[in-house]
């Protein structure tokens, strides 16, 4: 006949396992919703830069014969 202390003794082992487990993975879940929502924040500001970049862009005057992307910075 089975040791009845031991398994129980292994049994309470395995459930404090478990709940050490189960708390490391609440854990994470909860890291993981604040990035997710930091994440949607920066893409949000992200969609308004690109708007105003491309509203800038529409309000300079085309520069004839100028490749701004060839033209080097101020500092330089």
């Amino acid at each position: 006949m089975p040791d009845v202390e031991g398994l129980a003794q292994r049994v309470v082992q395995l459930e404090e396992l478990f709940s050490h487990h189960q708390h490391h993975v609440q854990q994470l879940n909860d890291v993981i919703v604040q990035m997710r929502g930091e994440l949607d924040a920066m893409q949000i500001k992200l969609d308004r830069q690109e708007n105003r970049l491309a509203a800038l862009q529409e309000s300079q005057p085309p520069a004839e014969g100028i490749d701004l992307a060839d033209e080097k910075p101020p500092h330089y």
